[in-house]
């Protein structure tokens, strides 16, 4: 994805480093927050899925964070586990 400095994306992006993502994130503008993390952590690539509807970011970065337990990411702890319908990943 190329960042177009006047489009500001909504949704969940990931850090990798080298094969291995290690940070999961959501933001109303990407572009920035990812900018952000460079002060703090080493990656080497990113990965972005865009939304239309604010409500599914919220649903999907937890899913992601249960599912690659990235080692920058606290645990993600809400108390019961949360599943992806099957063919929708």
């Amino acid at each position: 994805m190329v960042f177009n400095d006047t489009v500001k994306f909504c949704g969940v992006y990931l850090l990798y480093n080298n094969e291995d993502i290690v940070y999961v994130g959501k933001s109303n503008n990407m572009k920035n927050r990812i900018s952000q993390h460079k002060k703090d952590k080493e990656f080497n690539n990113v990965k972005c899925i865009v939304f239309k509807d604010e409500g599914l970011i919220n649903l999907y970065e937890p899913y992601l964070i249960q599912k690659y337990k990235p080692k920058y990411n606290k645990e993600f702890n809400c108390g019961f586990k949360l599943y992806w319908k099957a063919g929708t990943e």
